[in-house]
């Protein structure tokens, strides 16, 4: 019995989640002990979003938003704006010291700007984010 997978069907990839006691790989699996499964994007909920504005001096980092400990890392989305262009964080693909790194945390959004300034160094973030809830609780 597997609690969940990832795995390629069909020529696309499917990752899917079950409550402990089910088999991920049963399709029929009442939706209620399904925690996520990436052909029912719907089933997710916005438990937080909003906006973080604010400059990070090189080499430093924050909290740029909190919640109460889910006891699980969610699912987030996350944006920084920038004059005329927006730009999606890309942890595996900015893979440099001198990048900005998100990290998601069971109870906040960490950001570090990778600037390998002096503390002047400081860049400005306009931050939008959306935190979603998994379905089973």
């Amino acid at each position: 019995m597997s609690r969940g997978f990832l795995k390629d069907i069909g020529g696309t990839k499917r990752m899917r989640f079950v409550k402990p006691g089910y088999d991920a790989n049963n399709l029929n699996v009442p939706p209620n002990a399904v925690i996520f499964d990436s052909e029912d994007e719907g089933g997710l909920f916005i438990y937080r979003s909003g906006t973080w504005s604010g400059a990070i001096p090189g080499g430093a980092g924050a909290y740029i938003a909190t919640w109460p400990s889910l006891g699980y890392t969610p699912l987030a989305v996350v944006q920084n704006g920038t004059p005329g262009a927006v730009w999606p964080f890309f942890d595996y693909y900015y893979n440099s010291a001198s990048a900005p790194r998100l990290i998601v945390y069971p109870g906040g959004l960490w950001l570090r700007n990778g600037r390998n300034g002096v503390a002047p160094d400081a860049t400005v973030f306009n931050i939008t984010y959306q935190i979603y809830r998994l379905r089973a609780q």
